[in-house]
């Protein structure tokens, strides 16, 4: 199963808002820092490599 691209979360805008707050009272260093173990934990979570890259690619643009 590929990549999902379709809206798929129950309360997207509080998902919104709690990626928000992830950096509030940070400087960019702790924010970025943050933002990457989110990532790691997201991509170790979906577990298919396939999946994790497709997504690398598209948000490269």
């Amino acid at each position: 199963m590929g990549l999902m691209k379709s809206p798929n979360l129950a309360r997207p805008d509080d998902v919104y808002e709690a990626l928000i707050a992830l950096q509030e009272g940070c400087d960019e260093a702790e924010a970025l820092k943050r933002y990457g173990k989110l990532i790691v934990c997201l991509a170790n979570h979906i577990g298919d490599e396939g999946v994790v890259f497709e997504a690398l690619d598209i948000a490269k643009g």
